[in-house]
């Protein structure tokens, strides 16, 4: 995260996402079965989605 100051002294925050954290959340075995499971815009019960982790 980078700071920068503006000529009246206050800081502004540049937020960048952080896709490789993304991309590591997605890429566990688990996670990715839930998300495929989900993908066809369907909602479903916690239960059917445990079932889907594993």
């Amino acid at each position: 995260m980078a700071r920068t100051t503006t000529g009246r002294g206050r800081d502004q925050v540049h937020h960048q996402p952080d896709i490789a954290r993304a991309a590591q959340l997605i890429a566990d075995p688990s996670r990715a079965r839930m998300l495929k499971a989900l993908g066809d815009g369907r909602a479903l019960a916690a239960g059917v989605l445990a079932a889907e982790a594993g």
